[in-house]
């Protein structure tokens, strides 16, 4: 069971599920086909627009707040898992990969619109590598 947090202007499409070993990252494009929407490679690789980088750090700056206040009940001692790999794949297109899992995407299922809404499992272990690693593409003066 996990405490779905209150979607911040500041993470644009993403969304938050905090739970205890890991929290569930979400991405929610209604209505949106084409480029500028996230999309699933496999299981442990999406590519999402690079402009939202700094809304993507946002919300992962807010999971690690939320591990840190909540750190009686969450489970983070665990040793990160294999290294996070970021690059752009196509121009505005940030491609992450790392030790998460992708568990749906698309909104009614696969088929009708496979690149309205990705959801990635990540455990709180994995966190602070994976914000480290997002820096470097976030413009100055966002995601702050």
């Amino acid at each position: 069971m996990g405490a779905i947090q209150e979607r911040r202007p500041e993470w644009g499409p993403y969304r938050l599920e905090m739970r205890t070993q890991s929290f569930y990252l979400g991405s929610w494009h209604p209505g949106t086909t084409g480029d500028s929407v996230p999309e699933c490679i496999d299981e442990t690789t999406f590519t999402t627009p690079a402009a939202e980088a700094g809304e993507l750090l946002a919300a992962l700056d807010f999971a690690q707040k939320w591990a840190n206040a909540n750190a009686a009940s969450v489970y983070v001692n665990a040793e990160p898992g294999e290294p996070w790999r970021l690059k752009e794949s196509a121009p505005g297109t940030l491609c992450i990969s790392g030790p998460f899992a992708l568990l749906r995407i698309g909104a009614a299922g696969y088929e009708r619109n496979p690149r309205t809404a990705l959801t990635a499992e990540i455990r709180y272990a994995d966190l602070r590598p994976l914000r480290d690693a997002l820096r470097p593409y976030v413009p100055a003066g966002s995601g702050d």
